[in-house]
Formats: structure tokens, C-alpha cells, sequence
């Protein structure tokens, strides 16, 4: 059974969507309709990105990075991950913005991840 991992929100990507959101209202106010209705196509683009951006690993043994419908998938056989690395951004003492997995895989190939649930996630990988 594939077992499907949802993506953590940060707050980098909260602070972006209040940003286009005054962005578009500013636009509407001040009558610019154009530019209005291009921030606010993006404003959607990014919001579903947000909300449907998945983590999943099958039974075959890969993971499958998706992030919304306007990105391609990302697919990693399991077998090609050779080192797995807890990072942290930016620290303020012990407060740090963002904390994110390093999966590097291939060739010198790596991708940063966010899931939710992160020691179930790892347990998951570790299983193939």
C-alpha cells in the first residue's frame, strides 16, 4: 500500500500569501485591474501549491515528490538515496525558521523536503 505524506506549511509561505493577497487588494484599489488579475492568478497557483503538494512512497520502492498540478512529479527510486540530513535554516538561538530533510540521491542530485509527520516519513524510507 503507498502511503501518501503531506507537505509542512512554513512561514515564509504564509508571509508570501498575506503579501499577494495586499499586493491584489492594493491593486484592486487603486483601479488597476490588470496587474490586480495577474497577482491574484498567482495568488492561486501558489495556494494550490501549497495545499496539494504530497509526499508519497510506494510499494515499488519510490518516492514521489507532487506539487500541485502545474509542477511535473518528481520520482526517486528509494534504492538511489544515499544519505538522508536533518537541516535548519536561519537560527535565532534556539528558535529557527525552517527545519527540512536533505535527501541526496543520483549523481550529485538533492531535493529538500518538509513533510509533516517527519520521524514516520523517515521510518517509511528506511523500510526499503
Amino acid at each position: 500500500m503507498d502511503r501518501i505524506f503531506h507537505v509542512r506549511t512554513t512561514y515564509t509561505q504564509i508571509a508570501f500569501l498575506l503579501l499577494l493577497g495586499v499586493l491584489s487588494f492594493y491593486f484592486l484599489w487603486i483601479q488597476s485591474g490588470i496587474l490586480a488579475a495577474v497577482v491574484m492568478v498567482f495568488l492561486i497557483i501558489v495556494i494550490e501549491r501549497i495545499i496539494k503538494s504530497t509526499y508519497t512512497i510506494t510499494k515499488e520502492g519510490k518516492l514521489i515528490i507532487y506539487k500541485g498540478r502545474f509542477s511535473k512529479d518528481i520520482v526517486i527510486p528509494i534504492a538511489d538515496i544515499k544519505e538522508i540530513e536533518k537541516c535548519r535554516s536561519v537560527n535565532f538561538g534556539t528558535f529557527h525558521l525552517v527545519e527540512y530533510l536533505l535527501i541526496k540521491y543520483g549523481s550529485n542530485k538533492h531535493i529538500t523536503l518538509m513533510p509533516i509527520k517527519e520521524k514516520d516519513f523517515l521510518n517509511e524510507l528506511a523500510k526499503y
